[in-house]
């Protein structure tokens, strides 16, 4: 019978070499997802033009059917809009879910620019 100290190291192991995969799989599925989330950019650009009004882009996420959320400014202007394109396991060991997505940022409530972006509210 194996001593209980060669148990815990098995254990230990074991553990370790699940966390690695499976940070690693992350990772790639984090890859993929950057890649639709850049997919997403790029149709977003193509029908929503610079300089469009945060009304104007509020309509279109609306009819989309993905989840987005603005970031307020503290004059309550809206600074970003955070759009979720993908969600799943953040590659970051110190976090759980992360949200892959594009974020939309405005100056004086009209569309300045657009960048992929990923983020995790779930973070030690």
């Amino acid at each position: 019978m194996p001593s209980p100290l060669k148990i815990v190291g098995l254990v230990v192991a074991a553990v370790a070499l699940w966390f690695y995969f499976d940070k690693r799989n992350a990772k790639g599925v984090h890859e993929q997802n950057l890649f639709k989330a850049a997919a997403f950019e790029r149709e977003f650009d193509g029908r929503i033009q610079t300089g469009a009004t945060r009304t104007t882009v509020e309509e279109y996420l609306e009819r989309t059917g993905l989840k987005w959320y603005s970031s307020l400014s503290e004059f309550g202007n809206v600074k970003t809009i955070s759009i979720e394109v993908m969600k799943g396991k953040s590659p970051e060991w110190y976090c759980g879910n992360e949200s892959v997505g594009v974020i939309a940022h405005f100056c004086d409530d009209k569309l300045k620019e657009t960048e992929v972006a990923a983020w995790s509210l779930d973070c030690l």
